[in-house]
């Protein structure tokens, strides 16, 4: 069996605005909708730290407090027909708020292009899914129907309840 390597980039940055709570409160929803765009917004100024590898990149973000709030799993496709991307997001007490899904994928037939498949799934404090969404598109982000898309790839993953579950399953180790 091939023994995967593994790319672990530590992220330390600084939220102070990013507050996570376990106390459940009337607008959850909404709170960790906030979470999650400020966790995004960590990966988006800090793509230049993202290494290739021939197998899977994990890119793992800390806070100021030096907790884990959100870790990518980026799998390589040999063939590069697509591209997947699978991010946990955690409160500071490690369990999962939010995951997400994002596919791209060529040869679908219901586009010339890329499709662009993305899903968002929001969980409360007992890991019960309170929202999910949904989208798939084209490269000018017009939508596509999903049932008219061929899927050449469907990608098997795990939703972690919480970060302890996805460090162990994964076999990462943290300095």
């Amino acid at each position: 069996m091939r023994k995967l390597s593994t790319v672990l980039i530590f992220l330390c940055v600084f939220i102070p605005s990013c507050k996570f709570s376990q106390k459940e409160q009337p607008n959850i929803l909404s709170k960790l909708k906030n979470d999650k765009t400020i966790i995004d917004g960590i990966y988006k100024s800090s793509e230049n730290l993202m290494l290739h590898k021939n197998s899977t990149t994990f890119i793992i973000v800390k806070d100021n407090q030096d907790s884990l709030i959100s870790i990518q799993e980026i799998p390589f496709s040999e063939s590069g027909d697509w591209s997947l991307i699978l991010t946990h997001y955690f409160t500071q007490k490690g369990l999962t708020f939010a995951f997400q899904k994002e596919f791209n994928y060529f040869n679908s037939i219901c586009t010339e292009g890329i499709a662009h498949e993305r899903e968002i799934l929001f969980f409360d404090s007992a890991f019960r899914q309170i929202e999910r969404e949904y989208g798939i598109t084209d490269d000018k982000n017009q939508p596509l129907n999903k049932d008219s898309c061929l899927v050449q790839y469907k990608p098997e993953y795990q939703i972690f309840q919480n970060r302890d579950q996805f460090l162990t399953n994964k076999k990462i180790t943290l300095r």
